[in-house]
């Protein structure tokens, strides 16, 4: 062990010097093989250990005090870039995507000692690699990408009498399956090479039944993780410069993306995992590190916290962080990196301060959609919506500048905007735009009539054109949406039968491959 403490010591001046915001490296260990997933035990004299995957074998790691992080086991594998490790009681069971079989280890008698043996046949079916593995909460353990059929889920119950025979449930075999997460009777797939994910009813493990399909932001759908409530589902996409999404999963027949986060907009780096954690998000990035987001507000995700365990430039690559573990009782967070080896962080858990509103078109009296909205100085940028609305944050309180820019109109910068933690600010933009030159296919556009009834309060519309019209939303002058209308027709009669107090509104009409709007006022 002399050589490993030389080496910490050497790394613990590096890693200190890089970018970090609200976490603390509380102890390093490096291993002489690269590192993949990671996962943590917690035994019954409340000792902590990581359990960290690598290209040669499993490590077993005492963390209970991390700044004096000691490897206690290896237990040797096939050798394979991906190795999955996840725990169920006082077992670990290991998978990795070259042979072996699945590696199952008793964690019940450390530190003092590690049996383990390797399965390979399970009932009939000869199990032999797999690319992940999910275990919930009733023992059945999803083994993902394996060599069993299309390389889908096979399904196997491993809260058994005899831990080292686990028994065949089924198959979900439709597509393959790259990571999955479940929880009840409902399974969640991360389908990398179909773009997507899908929502699964395993209640028959026999019989599996797709509930719902989405394609994720980039196509790539690498990774998947449930919210507590389990309303909302979060995604990553493989790919330089993609996004973390988050998923409103409460109707399944119309799910919908609420934000996506990026934790540095333009730049090349590619997420990798990440979980739910509260209402916090963890993402481990390859070569940008972890990164900490505020998820309180679901439709506004900020990040709030990071660490660059990596020397790699941040760009794209596969180096640097895999994975994330932050679900210690002590609080500790441990992380994975490929040339670098365990980290154990601890976290700040502050709340974002918030900034939302609305950009408007005074010339054209129209919401401004795709307009850059940036928050000066800091790694924060977004995009409005079809109807004008942004909402953004920023980690710490203070005084900012914020700018507003889109190529066709005036740019706007609001100085001084005090943003506070926990708070939402409103800020809306007034500008002025000419967007003739951007106007295409204009013989295309719907002929538009409407006529108000100031009786009974409600809006009257006339559509004549060729192209489909998907929605029509009613938008107050402060950006809020007073009533949204799913039409999915080409020509019809549409009544907003609101309320509406005296003012000036704005008509947005979704079509195929445009949108337009229309002035009304209520006197």
């Amino acid at each position: 062990m002399k050589k490993l403490v030389g080496i910490l010591l050497f790394h613990v001046l590096i890693v200190t010097t890089k970018a970090q915001k609200n976490m603390d490296l509380l102890g390093y260990l490096p291993f002489d093989a690269k590192v993949n997933d990671i996962w943590a035990y917690r035994a019954a004299d409340n000792k902590e250990y990581a359990l960290v995957g690598s290209e040669i074998s499993l490590y077993v790691v005492d963390i209970s005090n991390p700044s004096q992080a000691t490897l206690l086991f290896e237990i040797p594998g096939d050798t394979s870039i991906w190795r999955d490790v996840k725990t169920y009681q006082d077992f670990a069971y290991v998978v990795n995507e070259t042979g072996g079989g699945l590696l199952i280890a008793d964690l019940s008698h450390l530190p003092d000692s590690l049996p383990y043996n390797y399965v390979s046949q399970i009932d009939n079916y000869d199990f032999q690699k797999a690319h992940n593995i999910f275990i919930d909460e009733n023992g059945v353990a999803y083994l993902l990408g394996s060599n069993i059929g299309n390389k889908g889920a096979f399904m196997i119950n491993i809260n058994s009498p005899n831990p080292y025979q686990p028994e065949f449930l089924g198959i979900y075999d439709e597509l393959y399956v790259h990571d999955a997460y479940a929880r009840g009777d409902t399974l969640y797939t991360a389908e990398i090479s179909n773009g997507t994910f899908s929502i699964i009813d395993v209640s028959n493990k026999a019989l599996p039944v797709v509930l719902a399909r989405q394609t994720s932001s980039r196509a790539f759908t690498h990774n998947i993780w449930l919210s507590d409530e389990g309303n909302y589902l979060i995604t990553t996409d493989e790919k330089a410069g993609a996004f973390v999404d988050i998923y409103d999963i409460q109707d399944l027949n119309n799910i919908q993306l609420l934000d996506q986060y990026q934790t540095m907009p333009g730049d090349s780096a590619i997420p990798h995992n990440c979980f739910f954690l509260g209402d916090y998000i963890f993402t481990s990035y390859y070569r940008n590190g972890l990164t900490l987001v505020d998820a309180h507000e679901k439709d506004n995700l900020v990040e709030i916290g990071a660490y660059d365990s990596s020397p790699f430039h941040s760009e794209a690559g596969f180096q640097g962080n895999w994975g994330v573990y932050p679900y210690l009782e002590s609080g500790h967070i441990i992380m994975s990196d490929r040339e670098e080896g365990l980290f154990i962080l601890n976290a700040n858990y502050t709340r974002a301060s918030y900034l939302s509103g609305v950009v408007f078109d005074t010339l054209n009296m129209r919401p401004v959609a795709d307009a850059q909205i940036q928050i000066i100085g800091e790694n924060y940028l977004k995009y409005t919506q079809f109807d004008g609305t942004y909402k953004i944050g920023v980690a710490d309180s203070a005084y900012y500048d914020i700018r507003m820019y889109h190529p066709n109109c005036r740019t706007i910068i609001e100085t001084n905007v005090l943003l506070e933690t926990a708070i939402d600010k409103l800020l809306n933009f007034e500008t002025y735009c000419d967007f003739v030159s951007s106007i295409s296919n204009t013989t295309k556009e719907a002929e538009l009539s409407i006529r108000s009834n100031p009786e009974d309060n409600y809006i009257e519309i006339q559509l004549d054109g060729e192209e489909f019209l998907h929605f029509v939303h009613l938008v107050n002058l402060q950006g809020q949406v007073v009533k949204s209308v799913e039409v999915k027709a080409n020509n019809a009669i549409i009544q907003l039968k609101e309320i509406l107090s005296s003012g000036v509104y704005i008509l947005n009409f979704q079509f195929d491959s445009y949108a337009t709007s229309k002035k009304i006022i209520k006197y």
